[in-house]
Protein backbone atom coordinates (compact mmCIF):
# COMPACT_ATOMS: atom_id res chain seq x y z
CA UNK A 1 0.00 0.00 0.00
CA UNK A 2 0.82 3.48 -0.44
CA UNK A 3 3.58 4.73 2.54
CA UNK A 4 1.71 8.37 2.45
CA UNK A 5 -1.37 6.53 4.15
CA UNK A 6 -1.16 7.99 7.30
CA UNK A 7 -1.76 5.93 10.74
CA UNK A 8 -2.18 8.18 13.94
CA UNK A 9 -2.15 8.48 16.72
CA UNK A 10 1.12 7.37 18.12
CA UNK A 11 1.62 6.33 21.64
CA UNK A 12 4.79 6.88 23.53
CA UNK A 13 5.92 4.65 26.42
CA UNK A 14 8.14 6.22 29.10
CA UNK A 15 10.34 2.85 30.88
CA UNK A 16 11.25 3.08 34.15
CA UNK A 17 8.76 3.21 36.49
CA UNK A 18 5.64 2.93 34.23
CA UNK A 19 6.44 -0.18 32.41
CA UNK A 20 8.43 -1.68 34.61
CA UNK A 21 8.56 -1.38 38.70
CA UNK A 22 12.77 -0.11 38.66
CA UNK A 23 12.85 2.99 40.96
CA UNK A 24 14.00 0.85 43.68
CA UNK A 25 16.12 -0.80 41.65
CA UNK A 26 17.68 2.02 40.17
CA UNK A 27 17.68 3.30 44.08
CA UNK A 28 19.33 0.80 45.27
CA UNK A 29 22.37 1.00 41.76
CA UNK A 30 22.94 4.63 43.27
CA UNK A 31 23.64 3.71 46.40
CA UNK A 32 26.16 1.01 45.70
CA UNK A 33 27.84 3.66 43.99
CA UNK A 34 27.56 5.97 46.67
CA UNK A 35 28.66 3.23 49.39
CA UNK A 36 31.77 2.46 47.08
CA UNK A 37 32.56 6.24 47.82
CA UNK A 38 31.76 6.95 51.39
CA UNK A 39 28.82 7.73 51.14
CA UNK A 40 25.96 5.99 52.81
CA UNK A 41 21.96 6.88 52.50
CA UNK A 42 19.15 5.46 54.79
CA UNK A 43 16.43 7.14 51.93
CA UNK A 44 14.18 4.21 50.43
CA UNK A 45 14.75 6.89 46.83
CA UNK A 46 17.95 8.54 46.62
CA UNK A 47 17.75 9.69 43.17
CA UNK A 48 15.69 12.43 41.54
CA UNK A 49 12.65 10.73 40.19
CA UNK A 50 12.72 11.02 36.24
CA UNK A 51 15.88 12.92 35.59
CA UNK A 52 18.47 11.14 33.76
CA UNK A 53 20.96 8.67 35.31
CA UNK A 54 23.83 10.94 34.27
CA UNK A 55 22.33 14.24 35.83
CA UNK A 56 21.47 12.19 39.21
CA UNK A 57 25.19 11.59 39.51
CA UNK A 58 26.13 15.47 38.97
CA UNK A 59 23.46 16.42 41.76
CA UNK A 60 24.81 13.61 44.21
CA UNK A 61 28.27 14.45 43.50
CA UNK A 62 27.45 18.48 44.52
CA UNK A 63 25.36 17.19 47.12
CA UNK A 64 27.88 14.62 49.11
CA UNK A 65 30.85 16.10 48.20
CA UNK A 66 32.52 13.13 46.34
CA UNK A 67 35.46 14.31 44.04
CA UNK A 68 34.97 11.36 41.95
CA UNK A 69 34.58 12.49 37.82
CA UNK A 70 30.69 11.95 36.99
CA UNK A 71 31.97 9.41 33.98
CA UNK A 72 33.40 7.46 36.40
CA UNK A 73 30.45 7.04 38.50
CA UNK A 74 28.21 6.54 35.74
CA UNK A 75 30.73 3.42 33.74
CA UNK A 76 29.69 2.42 37.81
CA UNK A 77 26.38 2.72 38.09
CA UNK A 78 25.70 1.18 34.79
CA UNK A 79 27.66 -1.97 35.37
CA UNK A 80 25.77 -2.32 38.87
CA UNK A 81 22.46 -1.38 37.55
CA UNK A 82 23.17 -4.04 34.50
CA UNK A 83 23.90 -6.72 36.78
CA UNK A 84 20.21 -5.85 38.76
CA UNK A 85 18.40 -5.82 35.66
CA UNK A 86 19.30 -9.11 34.16
CA UNK A 87 18.34 -10.82 37.04
CA UNK A 88 15.24 -10.25 36.34
CA UNK A 89 12.79 -7.08 35.75
CA UNK A 90 9.02 -6.90 37.01
CA UNK A 91 6.22 -4.77 34.72
CA UNK A 92 4.18 -2.26 35.85
CA UNK A 93 -0.05 -3.73 35.99
CA UNK A 94 -1.63 -3.29 32.88
CA UNK A 95 1.43 -3.32 30.64
CA UNK A 96 1.23 -6.21 28.59
CA UNK A 97 -1.87 -6.47 28.06
CA UNK A 98 -2.18 -3.02 27.11
CA UNK A 99 0.71 -3.09 24.85
CA UNK A 100 -0.96 -6.19 23.17
CA UNK A 101 -4.63 -3.97 23.13
CA UNK A 102 -2.53 -1.52 21.44
CA UNK A 103 -0.95 -3.16 18.35
CA UNK A 104 -4.10 -5.47 17.69
CA UNK A 105 -5.74 -1.91 16.89
CA UNK A 106 -2.94 -1.50 14.70
CA UNK A 107 -1.37 1.65 17.08
CA UNK A 108 2.36 2.52 16.25
CA UNK A 109 3.90 2.90 19.53
CA UNK A 110 7.34 4.49 21.09
CA UNK A 111 9.72 4.39 23.86
CA UNK A 112 11.14 7.44 24.92
CA UNK A 113 13.24 6.93 28.70
CA UNK A 114 15.82 8.23 30.58
CA UNK A 115 17.45 5.14 30.99
CA UNK A 116 20.58 4.50 28.59
CA UNK A 117 20.02 2.36 25.68
CA UNK A 118 21.73 -0.60 26.69
CA UNK A 119 19.53 -0.99 29.97
CA UNK A 120 16.52 -0.13 27.62
CA UNK A 121 17.73 -3.36 25.54
CA UNK A 122 17.96 -5.79 28.29
CA UNK A 123 14.45 -4.57 29.59
CA UNK A 124 12.86 -5.17 25.82
CA UNK A 125 14.59 -8.72 25.54
CA UNK A 126 13.40 -9.83 28.71
CA UNK A 127 9.69 -8.77 28.41
CA UNK A 128 10.38 -9.83 24.48
CA UNK A 129 8.71 -6.39 23.75
CA UNK A 130 12.17 -5.69 21.22
CA UNK A 131 9.35 -4.93 17.50
CA UNK A 132 6.49 -3.85 19.39
CA UNK A 133 8.18 -0.12 19.21
CA UNK A 134 8.95 1.98 16.18
CA UNK A 135 11.56 3.87 17.73
CA UNK A 136 13.62 3.77 20.83
CA UNK A 137 15.01 7.08 22.31
CA UNK A 138 17.45 6.80 25.18
CA UNK A 139 18.99 9.41 27.89
CA UNK A 140 22.20 8.90 26.12
CA UNK A 141 20.78 9.70 22.64
CA UNK A 142 19.66 13.13 24.10
CA UNK A 143 21.75 16.61 25.20
CA UNK A 144 18.98 17.78 27.81
CA UNK A 145 17.09 15.42 29.95
CA UNK A 146 12.98 15.94 30.75
CA UNK A 147 11.82 18.14 31.61
CA UNK A 148 13.19 19.47 28.45
CA UNK A 149 11.33 18.12 25.52
CA UNK A 150 13.77 17.10 23.29
CA UNK A 151 13.43 13.40 23.53
CA UNK A 152 10.06 13.77 22.82
CA UNK A 153 10.78 15.92 20.21
CA UNK A 154 12.97 13.69 18.33
CA UNK A 155 10.77 10.77 18.75
CA UNK A 156 8.29 12.65 16.99
CA UNK A 157 10.90 13.46 14.12
CA UNK A 158 12.05 10.08 13.85
CA UNK A 159 9.14 8.44 13.09
CA UNK A 160 7.84 11.59 10.96
CA UNK A 161 4.43 12.91 12.88
CA UNK A 162 3.65 15.84 13.94
CA UNK A 163 3.97 16.71 17.91
CA UNK A 164 0.23 17.20 18.21
CA UNK A 165 -0.26 13.51 16.37
CA UNK A 166 1.62 11.80 19.82
CA UNK A 167 0.37 10.52 23.31
CA UNK A 168 2.53 9.97 26.11
CA UNK A 169 2.19 7.43 29.23
CA UNK A 170 4.34 8.91 31.55
CA UNK A 171 4.68 8.36 35.94
CA UNK A 172 6.62 11.12 36.76
CA UNK A 173 6.02 14.68 36.85
CA UNK A 174 9.24 15.85 34.84
CA UNK A 175 8.36 13.48 32.22
CA UNK A 176 4.36 15.35 32.13
CA UNK A 177 5.95 18.46 31.71
CA UNK A 178 8.50 17.38 28.78
CA UNK A 179 5.22 15.77 26.94
CA UNK A 180 3.35 18.86 27.27
CA UNK A 181 6.47 21.10 26.33
CA UNK A 182 6.72 19.06 23.21
CA UNK A 183 2.92 19.64 22.39
CA UNK A 184 1.61 16.53 23.01
CA UNK A 185 -1.24 14.94 24.58
CA UNK A 186 0.00 13.06 28.23
CA UNK A 187 -1.86 10.31 30.66
CA UNK A 188 -0.03 10.16 33.73
CA UNK A 189 0.28 6.95 35.48
CA UNK A 190 2.10 7.39 38.98
CA UNK A 191 3.66 4.91 41.11
CA UNK A 192 4.11 4.51 44.79
CA UNK A 193 6.94 6.67 44.45
CA UNK A 194 5.78 9.35 42.31
CA UNK A 195 2.04 9.76 43.36
CA UNK A 196 2.52 12.85 45.33
CA UNK A 197 3.99 14.58 42.67
CA UNK A 198 2.04 17.43 40.68
CA UNK A 199 0.67 16.08 37.77
CA UNK A 200 -1.91 19.19 37.01
CA UNK A 201 -0.17 19.71 33.58
CA UNK A 202 -1.25 16.37 32.62
CA UNK A 203 -4.41 15.44 30.36
CA UNK A 204 -5.50 12.72 32.09
CA UNK A 205 -4.21 10.81 35.64
CA UNK A 206 -4.95 6.95 35.76
CA UNK A 207 -4.12 5.09 39.08
CA UNK A 208 -2.41 2.05 36.55
CA UNK A 209 -1.81 1.09 32.80
CA UNK A 210 -5.38 -1.44 33.68
CA UNK A 211 -7.10 1.87 33.47
CA UNK A 212 -5.64 3.25 30.44
CA UNK A 213 -8.66 2.35 27.27
CA UNK A 214 -8.66 3.13 23.54
CA UNK A 215 -11.34 5.02 24.16
CA UNK A 216 -9.46 7.51 26.88
CA UNK A 217 -7.09 7.62 23.98
CA UNK A 218 -8.74 8.62 21.14
CA UNK A 219 -11.13 11.00 23.28
CA UNK A 220 -7.91 12.59 24.82
CA UNK A 221 -6.39 13.52 21.31
CA UNK A 222 -9.37 15.61 20.67
CA UNK A 223 -10.46 14.26 16.64
CA UNK A 224 -12.90 11.42 16.10
CA UNK A 225 -10.09 9.64 14.00
CA UNK A 226 -11.41 6.88 11.28
CA UNK A 227 -9.86 3.58 10.25
CA UNK A 228 -8.82 3.82 6.56
CA UNK A 229 -9.84 0.90 4.10
CA UNK A 230 -9.54 -0.29 0.33
CA UNK A 231 -12.10 -1.23 -1.80
CA UNK A 232 -12.25 -4.86 -0.33
CA UNK A 233 -11.99 -3.44 3.55
CA UNK A 234 -8.48 -4.41 4.34
CA UNK A 235 -7.35 -1.90 6.82
CA UNK A 236 -4.46 0.14 5.66
CA UNK A 237 -4.55 3.65 7.89
CA UNK A 238 -5.82 5.93 10.50
CA UNK A 239 -6.29 9.60 10.40
CA UNK A 240 -8.68 12.42 11.63
CA UNK A 241 -12.28 12.93 10.09
CA UNK A 242 -11.67 15.88 8.73
CA UNK A 243 -8.22 14.08 6.56
CA UNK A 244 -9.58 11.17 5.82
CA UNK A 245 -12.86 13.34 3.45
CA UNK A 246 -10.35 15.60 2.53
CA UNK A 247 -7.84 13.12 1.08
CA UNK A 248 -10.80 11.10 -0.26
CA UNK A 249 -9.78 7.89 1.49
CA UNK A 250 -12.23 5.31 1.77
CA UNK A 251 -13.52 4.22 5.14
CA UNK A 252 -16.56 2.19 6.98
CA UNK A 253 -19.61 3.34 7.35
CA UNK A 254 -23.37 1.90 8.51
CA UNK A 255 -26.77 2.42 8.08
CA UNK A 256 -29.40 1.24 10.62
CA UNK A 257 -33.19 0.76 9.70
CA UNK A 258 -35.08 0.58 12.72
CA UNK A 259 -38.84 -1.76 11.70
CA UNK A 260 -41.52 -2.01 13.88
CA UNK A 261 -44.27 -4.64 14.36
CA UNK A 262 -46.09 -4.10 11.24
CA UNK A 263 -42.45 -4.00 9.18
CA UNK A 264 -42.48 -0.24 8.52
CA UNK A 265 -38.96 1.58 8.17
CA UNK A 266 -38.19 4.72 10.78
CA UNK A 267 -37.36 7.49 8.45
CA UNK A 268 -35.74 10.46 9.71
CA UNK A 269 -36.34 14.45 7.99
CA UNK A 270 -32.29 15.80 8.48
CA UNK A 271 -32.71 19.13 9.68
CA UNK A 272 -32.59 22.39 7.75
CA UNK A 273 -29.37 23.35 9.92
CA UNK A 274 -26.95 20.39 8.37
CA UNK A 275 -24.52 20.88 6.42
CA UNK A 276 -25.65 18.59 3.50
CA UNK A 277 -28.66 16.99 2.30
CA UNK A 278 -30.39 19.70 4.46
CA UNK A 279 -34.26 18.46 4.65
CA UNK A 280 -33.92 15.15 3.03
CA UNK A 281 -35.09 12.03 4.25
CA UNK A 282 -32.42 9.49 5.37
CA UNK A 283 -32.57 6.19 7.00
CA UNK A 284 -33.19 5.76 10.60
CA UNK A 285 -29.55 5.69 11.61
CA UNK A 286 -26.28 6.86 9.69
CA UNK A 287 -22.59 7.09 11.14
CA UNK A 288 -19.15 6.52 10.52
CA UNK A 289 -17.32 3.75 11.81
CA UNK A 290 -14.82 5.25 14.55
CA UNK A 291 -11.11 4.25 14.84
CA UNK A 292 -10.94 0.44 16.06
CA UNK A 293 -14.54 0.09 16.07
CA UNK A 294 -16.10 -2.93 14.17
CA UNK A 295 -19.75 -2.28 12.39
CA UNK A 296 -21.93 -3.48 14.86
CA UNK A 297 -20.24 -1.58 17.65
CA UNK A 298 -20.61 1.80 15.45
CA UNK A 299 -24.47 0.71 14.73
CA UNK A 300 -25.20 -0.21 18.20
CA UNK A 301 -23.48 3.25 19.29
CA UNK A 302 -25.17 5.46 16.96
CA UNK A 303 -28.20 4.39 17.39
CA UNK A 304 -28.04 4.83 21.51
CA UNK A 305 -26.54 8.12 20.29
CA UNK A 306 -29.20 9.27 17.52
CA UNK A 307 -32.42 8.10 19.14
CA UNK A 308 -31.53 7.00 22.76
CA UNK A 309 -32.28 3.08 22.57
CA UNK A 310 -30.25 0.32 22.55
CA UNK A 311 -31.15 -2.15 19.39
CA UNK A 312 -32.71 -5.60 20.07
CA UNK A 313 -33.12 -7.97 17.64
CA UNK A 314 -30.07 -6.62 15.71
CA UNK A 315 -29.46 -8.42 11.83
CA UNK A 316 -27.07 -7.25 9.51
CA UNK A 317 -28.69 -7.00 5.71
CA UNK A 318 -25.53 -6.54 3.37
CA UNK A 319 -22.36 -4.59 2.48
CA UNK A 320 -21.97 -2.23 -0.20
CA UNK A 321 -19.94 0.54 -1.23
CA UNK A 322 -21.19 4.26 -1.26
CA UNK A 323 -18.24 5.87 -3.32
CA UNK A 324 -19.17 9.34 -4.38
CA UNK A 325 -17.64 13.30 -4.91
CA UNK A 326 -17.83 13.97 -1.48
CA UNK A 327 -16.53 11.16 0.29
CA UNK A 328 -15.82 6.90 -0.28
CA UNK A 329 -17.70 4.63 2.51
CA UNK A 330 -17.71 0.88 2.67
CA UNK A 331 -20.58 0.37 4.29
CA UNK A 332 -23.09 -2.25 6.30
CA UNK A 333 -26.54 -2.21 6.67
CA UNK A 334 -28.60 -3.65 9.58
CA UNK A 335 -31.75 -3.78 10.94
CA UNK A 336 -33.14 -3.74 14.46
CA UNK A 337 -36.96 -3.70 15.70
CA UNK A 338 -38.02 -1.15 18.16
CA UNK A 339 -41.99 0.06 18.41
CA UNK A 340 -41.74 2.38 21.74
CA UNK A 341 -40.64 5.94 21.90
CA UNK A 342 -37.45 7.59 20.46
CA UNK A 343 -35.02 10.56 21.52
CA UNK A 344 -34.04 12.60 18.45
CA UNK A 345 -31.31 15.77 18.61
CA UNK A 346 -33.52 18.76 17.38
CA UNK A 347 -30.25 20.27 16.08
CA UNK A 348 -30.19 17.35 13.81
CA UNK A 349 -33.40 16.33 12.69
CA UNK A 350 -37.03 17.95 12.27
CA UNK A 351 -38.64 14.32 13.07
CA UNK A 352 -38.68 10.95 12.63
CA UNK A 353 -41.97 8.96 11.79
CA UNK A 354 -42.45 5.01 10.24
CA UNK A 355 -43.16 4.52 6.58
CA UNK A 356 -44.14 0.82 5.19
CA UNK A 357 -41.94 -0.19 2.70
CA UNK A 358 -44.48 0.42 -0.26
CA UNK A 359 -45.28 3.86 0.77
CA UNK A 360 -41.80 4.74 0.48
CA UNK A 361 -41.34 3.02 -2.94
CA UNK A 362 -43.93 5.26 -3.99
CA UNK A 363 -42.38 8.65 -2.66
CA UNK A 364 -39.03 7.91 -4.13
CA UNK A 365 -40.65 7.10 -7.72
CA UNK A 366 -43.32 10.27 -7.34
CA UNK A 367 -39.69 12.60 -6.49
CA UNK A 368 -42.05 14.81 -4.31
CA UNK A 369 -39.84 13.74 -1.35
CA UNK A 370 -36.22 14.42 -0.88
CA UNK A 371 -34.37 11.50 -0.12
CA UNK A 372 -30.72 10.97 0.26
CA UNK A 373 -28.65 8.81 -2.50
CA UNK A 374 -27.06 6.88 0.62
CA UNK A 375 -30.96 5.78 1.78
CA UNK A 376 -31.92 5.15 -1.74
CA UNK A 377 -28.64 2.80 -2.20
CA UNK A 378 -29.33 1.08 1.26
CA UNK A 379 -33.04 0.82 0.77
CA UNK A 380 -33.02 -0.43 -2.47
CA UNK A 381 -30.40 -3.10 -1.43
CA UNK A 382 -33.16 -3.89 1.65
CA UNK A 383 -35.99 -4.71 -0.98
CA UNK A 384 -33.64 -6.83 -2.50
CA UNK A 385 -33.58 -9.30 0.53
CA UNK A 386 -37.12 -9.08 1.19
Amino acid sequence: MSESIPNCPVIIFDMDGLMIDSELTQSISFKRVLRNHGVHVKKRIVQQLGVRVIENLELMRAKYGIKTSTEVLLKEKNEIYDELLKAGVKTMPGLMELIHRLRDNRFELALASSSNLSHIKVVLDQLKLTDSFVSVFSGDQVTRGKPNPEIYLKTAHKIKVEPGQCLVLEDTQTGVEAAKEAGMKCIAVPNEYTKELDFSRADLKMRSLVQVTIGDILAIMGDEYLDIVDEEDNWIGRDTRKKVHDGHFIHRGVHVFVLNDRGEILLQKRSEKKDYYLGFYDASVGAQVSATEDYKEAAIRETQEELGFKPTKFSMVCDYKSYSSRQRENRRLFTCNHSGPVDIDSDEVDFVKYYSVEMIKKEIARGEKSFTEGFKISFKKYINTL
